[in-house]
């Protein structure tokens, strides 16, 4: 998914619990649309000492019903949870996993996959954890 680019960018340190401290790269509280389809609701950015030499992004992404979205991977993992709609995720073997609101999604570094919005929009979060130098969205060559 197309779901980076922020316009505004703010540094900020935060302490949760007095005893971590996370320093945050970036902000976003403003819708940003990345195309008709899609658009990204809030973006958090973020690197921590606990994540090393990585960058830490959760992300409330908004889409169009029956939007498509090509086999692809990501350069780190990640975990979506579907807020409403329905999305189905595809594999390149054919395989298909039905996913409601509630359900998680979990996917290793690396690991192929599509997804096809239902016929209501869909809203996720996403959290992906991406290695210094990896690349967001890969996609796939088949």
């Amino acid at each position: 998914m197309s779901v980076l680019g922020t316009s505004r960018k703010k540094r900020l340190s935060v302490t949760l619990a007095g005893c971590l401290s996370v320093a945050v790269a970036g902000l976003l509280a403003v819708p940003q649309a990345t195309s008709a389809e899609e658009s990204v609701v809030a973006m958090m950015e973020l690197t921590t000492e606990l994540v090393p030499n990585a960058k830490v992004m959760t992300l409330v992404v908004d889409v169009a019903p029956g939007t498509e979205f090509p086999l692809h991977s990501h350069g780190g993992p990640g975990v979506a949870t579907l807020l409403s709609g329905e999305l189905g995720v595809t594999f390149p073997d054919g395989s298909k996993r039905h996913l409601v609101p509630g359900e998680v999604f979990v996917e290793d570094a690396g690991l192929v996959h599509g997804a096809i919005v239902g016929a209501a929009p869909a809203r996720f979060v996403w959290t992906l954890v991406l290695p210094d130098g990896a690349e967001m969205e890969i996609p796939y060559g088949g």
